[in-house]
């Protein structure tokens, strides 16, 4: 609400990363720094083009405690829908961790990235040292050093794996990663970027909306249906719970759970979240925007479940297992 010839006042941000997508009608604009430039003041546009206007408008990938706000880039009013979700860090660092144990962590990793500091850490939690790694594993501990005190010094992956190896971890979490995103960690996906995506999948039409690899429960993308069939269809099938928002036409929701099956008429505007491992689908011909997070399975809870041992054994048993300790019989 804006108005065009005003400055939107920033807000603080927010510790749980969103998706934000432009939904119209009209473009406004989306300020992110007190600083104006490029990447902190955006016109956040919408798809006007009648050929393919069920991808809505651009979308971007927020981060945590990054600051926003937005306001009318002309008298049209415009809209947005933010989905924004829990942080995985939240119960961390405000119910795990005392007060000393959270400052010390802050004190620790002062001006370093996280994952060398975590990773220095799990080295020493397994009571090595850097010298003694160092002679053991032929590497130069000046070389290993730097890596750990000097936040511009490179160590080759090779030598990460290596130690992971000799020490027992997992590699993947403490290599050095790269983000497609811009310096105030946030990544822009104008709608034409999304339309470049545009796919055949299953039997709907979709496009990309913007993600990033920081939170990997955070994504989506924008659905058009185009089916007459008449009868049930679900051939969706996701390993993380959805949001669906119908953004035009009229379409059938179809959902099977067990040897129930159910089916609901919706139109623009409706919505209707969906759990992890559902069978899904539509028919009709409208247009939604999906966009799914971690709500009731997250990508630690995949860690997990992919570390597991004997996995199928354990899910076979662990829900509502009462078994307990006992004695054999004789």
């Amino acid at each position: 609400m804006c108005p065009k010839d005003k400055l939107p006042k920033l807000n603080n941000g927010h510790l749980e990363p969103a998706i934000t997508v432009s939904m119209g009608p009209n473009d406004i604009f989306a300020r992110f720094a007190n600083k104006l430039d490029k990447n902190s003041w955006i016109k956040f546009r919408i798809n006007n083009n009648k050929k393919n206007n069920w991808i809505v408008g651009s979308s971007y990938f927020e981060p945590s405690f990054c600051r926003h706000t937005y306001s009318r880039v002309d008298n049209g009013l415009g809209r947005i829908i933010s989905y924004t979700t829990k942080s995985n860090i939240e119960s961390l660092l405000n119910d795990k961790l005392n007060d000393n144990s959270y400052l010390n962590l802050v004190k620790v990793n002062k001006r370093k990235k996280m994952n060398r500091t975590l990773f220095k850490l799990e080295i020493e939690s397994k009571g090595y040292s850097l010298k003694y790694l160092a002679d053991k594993l032929k590497i130069s501990f000046k070389k290993l050093n730097d890596y750990f005190e000097r936040q511009k010094f490179f160590l080759e992956k090779k030598y990460i794996i290596k130690i992971c190896k000799f020490i027992n971890s997992d590699p993947n979490l403490f290599i050095d990663k790269k983000q497609k995103e811009d310096n105030l960690g946030k990544l822009y996906f104008d709608y034409r970027d999304s339309i470049k995506t545009i796919r055949n999948f299953k039997s709907y039409k979709i496009a990309s909306i913007a993600n990033s690899k920081r939170f990997p429960d955070l994504s989506g993308y924008f659905m058009e249906v185009s089916n007459k069939r008449k009868g049930f269809l679900s051939d969706l099938f996701d390993s993380k719970c959805s949001h669906y928002f119908v953004t035009g036409g009229k379409v059938k929701i179809h959902i099977k759970s067990q040897k129930k099956k159910d089916s609901q008429s919706l139109s623009n505007g409706d919505c209707l979240w969906i759990s992890a491992f559902t069978e899904h689908g539509f028919t009709g011909n409208g247009s939604l925007l999906k966009i799914s997070d971690g709500q009731n399975i997250s990508y630690l809870d995949k860690e997990d479940l992919m570390n597991t041992f004997n996995v199928n054994n354990v899910l076979n048993r662990a829900r509502g297992d009462m078994d307990n300790w006992g004695h054999d019989e004789k």
